[in-house]
């Protein structure tokens, strides 16, 4: 099976808008939650983790 280049670019250009959509929506989250500062704590971290919803968006931008 042979894919073009022109597919291939698209499927890079999609990913790279995706990736730069979920990284905006996790900066407007942590924006919008609260003081900065506090949302680099280490137990404001751990609590991220047990939101099911929040941790899978994390997971997405890995």
């Amino acid at each position: 099976m042979r894919i073009r280049e022109s597919h291939i670019r698209k499927i890079h250009y999609s990913t790279a808008l995706g990736a730069i959509g979920l990284v905006a929506l996790h900066i407007s989250v942590r924006f919008s939650t609260g003081h900065f500062a506090s949302s680099l704590s280490y137990e404001f971290v751990v609590a991220n983790y047990q939101t099911l919803s929040y941790a899978i968006l994390l997971e997405l931008i890995l």
